[in-house]
């Protein structure tokens, strides 16, 4: 009931929520049916969990490096002590484009939306999203053909881990 009362305030039902919104809006209701794909066993969860760990790796470095906010919010999404400071970030970052790719092939746009928002979390880990971090962001966005606008919006509204 909820997306058809999102729908009726979109532009498709003449309202004046754009599209990208009304995506957003129906993105947030969806994602309170589904179990976190932090937690899923199923294949899906598991690129997508995958891709989030590069990526969020990758946010993170975008800004002078990794800071000690950024590995806890990183360890929120994956497990205290899942976070090696030893870790090749430039061999992480060259496996980007093979995990957006698996992704594309099983997730759904708004599963591709969430994994977007928790890269947004990681860009607010030290208050605030640096210029660095929107790029890369957008890349990513870019690769998942989700809108840039969508990072825009969950930048702008209380971004909390999935």
């Amino acid at each position: 009931m909820k997306a058809l009362e999102l729908y009726d305030k979109s532009v498709l039902a003449n309202g004046d929520m754009s599209k990208d919104e009304l995506e957003v809006g129906v993105q947030g209701v969806m994602s309170l049916m589904e179990p976190s794909y932090l937690e899923g066993k199923t294949k899906t969860a598991i690129h997508m969990r995958r891709l989030l760990f590069a990526a969020s790796i990758c946010v993170a470095n975008a800004s002078d490096g990794i800071s000690k906010e950024e590995t806890v919010v990183f360890e929120e999404f994956f497990g205290e002590g899942e976070f090696d400071k030893n870790l090749n970030v430039k061999a992480l970052a060259g496996t980007l484009e093979e995990r957006i790719k698996t992704v594309k092939e099983v997730a759904s746009t708004p599963q591709r939306m969430q994994i977007l928002n928790d890269l947004c979390t990681m860009s607010r880990a030290s208050g605030h999203t640096t210029e660095p971090e929107r790029t890369v962001m957008n890349e990513i966005a870019d690769a998942l053909d989700v809108p840039r606008s969508f990072i825009c919006q969950s930048l702008a509204k209380d971004v909390e881990p999935d």
